[in-house]
């Protein structure tokens, strides 16, 4: 079994979800997402008020869940 393989399977026996917040990350956040795909299934991304192709980038991505604001909430 590969480090990956076995990486990935103590996130589905734990049900470890990754929520990953974003802002104008359009260029970079698929990339993001397939880095962390390689963990774990269960991944949620907030786009907090994105004004750039991030939404657009999340849509083409499938297996996630998002959650998005129209305006930026900003951290916390």
């Amino acid at each position: 079994m590969s480090q990956i393989a076995f990486d990935k399977s103590i996130f589905t026996m734990q049900k470890i979800c990754v929520i990953v917040p974003t802002y104008n990350n359009g260029k970079t956040i698929a990339e993001v997402i397939r880095g962390i795909q390689h963990y774990t299934d269960n991944i949620i991304v907030v786009n907090d008020g994105s004004t750039d192709d991030t939404l657009e980038a999340l849509k083409s991505i499938q297996g996630i869940d998002i959650i998005g604001y129209k305006k930026n909430i900003g951290k916390g």
